[in-house]
């Protein structure tokens, strides 16, 4: 799992919560740009990338365009004013809870 560190509240806090699971690796990165987020992508070829929905420097669509070379990563964009997770299957879900993202990461 690739987490996205570009609030570091927000980034160290998922981090610290999937690092707990232990079928887990979490790496963090703070890139500078969508580019350099792809380019890490690739390099390190992550199941999974958590961002933040609220980055102002990502596009999670554009993004998943730029990546169609890479068809096995999947993304979750998270929202902490919402509390709205949007999966990269296009699902919407509603968490109430820390554990909520655990069960959206672990079935993916």
């Amino acid at each position: 799992v690739l987490v996205v560190e570009n609030q570091i509240l927000m980034g160290a806090g998922v981090q610290r919560l999937l690092s707990g699971e232990a079928d887990l690796e979490v790496t963090g990165i703070s890139p500078g740009d969508q580019a350099e987020l792809a380019q890490e992508i690739r390099r390190l070829q992550p199941d999974l990338v958590v961002l933040d929905r609220d980055s102002r420097w990502v596009d999670p669509t554009g993004l998943l365009a730029s990546l169609q070379d890479y068809p096995k990563v999947r993304m979750v964009v998270v929202s902490a004013n919402d509390n709205l997770v949007c999966v990269y299957d296009k699902q919407q879900i509603l968490t109430n809870r820390a554990a909520d993202l655990l069960d959206i990461i672990s079935s993916r």
